[in-house]
């Protein structure tokens, strides 16, 4: 997966790792999402993008957009790739 960070694009589709257990808590100004014994922090503002990859099955980079910003999205993307939270469905 870490090999399709540097070839992600708007059309790229991705999904929530399969079988991956997480908690999610939302605070007045950041995201805490924790999976696979390690706490990641997010900016509040990449709520709604989180929201959309754990509700859908499979969600295209582009309709990820971070306040209208698809540059944050493909931003948010790559570290939750990197995380092992979600991957780039092939």
């Amino acid at each position: 997966q870490l090999s399709y960070l540097s070839k992600l694009a708007e059309n790229s589709i991705i999904r929530l790792r399969e079988g991956v257990v997480y908690r999610l808590e939302t605070q007045s100004d950041k995201i805490n999402l924790s999976f696979y014994g390690k706490t990641i922090d997010l900016p509040i503002a990449c709520e709604a993008a989180l929201q959309k990859i754990l509700s859908e099955r499979e969600v295209l980079l582009k309709n990820l957009s971070v306040n209208k910003v698809v540059d944050d999205a493909l931003i948010l993307v790559r570290r939750l790739i990197a995380e092992g939270f979600i991957e780039v469905v092939d």
